[in-house]
């Protein structure tokens, strides 16, 4: 079994209950409708990739960026435009999990020994590197942070050289966690009331979600036909979104009301298959699908059911990773030359980015070229981990 490279975005935080009506909205959701909007797209300057996954309240992104040589740096992105480097300490490269909307950066790094640690970027720049406590375990990333500043990842035991998951707040109470017989936990999202969800890999080599209560207490599920279940992200109202898997390895994305009533969301028409990535506040559901020819096209799925794809301009596979409260999505999309850019783009969900100019870099062309997903990709650079 395969780790996965972070899967959470990506970060929870909402305020609505996913009502039942609304699942079955989203079941029915309509076929793919084409409306213009507007889009602002950017690098990191020099970049040969620019990967997009979490966009905060106030449209600051942080994501990942490819250099020449092909190392993977972080970067945070501020409203105006202004773009800057995250590396952690003595990396050899770093991975961005993370961003809460008081932009508190959180992720993962390898340092010269190939050992990996996490590492927190504060709002005014400073990181710092977090490893479990001493004599806990080692081999540490941070996946996800909720607004309160409580964040949440996985470490290797020591003594079990198994996988755990742990939370830790603000004031450094650290708490860990394990599944039944699992093998491999890693939590991939916490909300503002500290709910966890992710997957862990039993004794079996079968990936299961999960979610945690804030009280510790865990339950495990799996959309009816799974082999493979993959939740991304939770809302601050318990509901989950995320992907599985069938015994034939088609993908379908799944909704999970905090009840525990599963729904798959539906592909649109002529579609391969369907990866949700994000939900929002207000249950707003976005992600890409795969059409007949094989292209990702992202796509936005209201509360009320209504399926809308898009695709920036020039883009030959558009992955969206995440979206704000105000309907601001962000991903990235591939150049016809396979060259990874991040874009902001504003939604028929609500206020967008009209005041922010566009901001473009020079666009090298890419030693590497792969079909990138925001947090949970199908295809991903050397990272610190890979999808299963």
């Amino acid at each position: 079994m395969i780790r996965p490279f972070f899967a959470t975005r990506q970060t929870g935080a909402a305020r609505a209950l996913l009502l039942a009506s609304v699942c079955a909205a989203l079941v029915t959701a309509s076929a793919p409708a084409v409306a213009k909007r507007v889009y602002v797209t950017f690098d990191f300057p020099g970049a040969s990739q620019t990967l997009a996954f979490v966009v905060n309240r106030n449209v600051e992104v942080a994501g990942d960026w490819i250099d020449a040589d092909q190392v993977e740096h972080g970067y945070l992105r501020a409203a105006d435009g202004t773009i800057s480097s995250i590396d952690a300490p003595g990396a050899m490269y770093t991975e961005v999990g993370d961003m809460n909307d008081s932009q508190l950066v959180v992720g993962g790094f390898v340092d010269q020994s190939n050992a990996l640690h996490g590492f927190l970027r504060a709002a005014y720049g400073t990181i710092s590197p977090y490893d479990v406590p001493e004599g806990v375990g080692n081999s540490t990333v941070i996946n996800a942070v909720n607004n309160k500043g409580v964040f949440t990842g996985s470490y290797i035991s020591s003594g079990k050289g198994i996988y755990f998951g742990f939370i830790q707040n603000p004031k450094g109470k650290f708490k860990s966690f394990n599944i039944g017989d699992s093998v491999d936990v890693e939590p991939l999202s916490i909300n503002d009331a500290g709910v966890v969800t992710g997957w862990y890999n039993n004794s079996g080599d079968v990936v299961h979600g999960f979610v945690r209560a804030s009280n510790g207490a865990i339950a495990t599920f799996d959309p009816a036909g799974s082999v493979e279940t993959l939740p991304l992200t939770i809302n601050s109202s318990g509901v989950i979104v995320g992907r599985y898997y069938d015994a034939a390895r088609n993908i379908y994305s799944f909704v999970r009301a905090a009840d525990g009533t599963i729904t798959t969301i539906s592909d649109p028409q002529g579609a391969k298959g369907t990866a949700a990535s994000f939900i929002n506040d207000k249950n707003e559901i976005v992600g890409r699908f795969v059409d007949a020819g094989a292209q990702n096209h992202g796509f936005a799925l209201s509360s009320n059911g209504s399926f809308k794809n898009f695709d920036p301009k020039g883009s030959t596979g558009t992955y969206a990773s995440g979206v704000n409260n105000k309907g601001v999505i962000v991903g990235d999309y591939l150049d016809e030359d396979g060259v990874a850019h991040g874009y902001l783009r504003m939604s028929s969900m609500g206020a967008g980015v009209e005041h922010i100019a566009p901001s473009h870099t020079t666009r090298l062309r890419p030693a590497f070229a792969c079909a990138m997903d925001g947090r949970a990709p199908l295809c991903r650079p050397k990272g610190l981990h890979s999808n299963p």
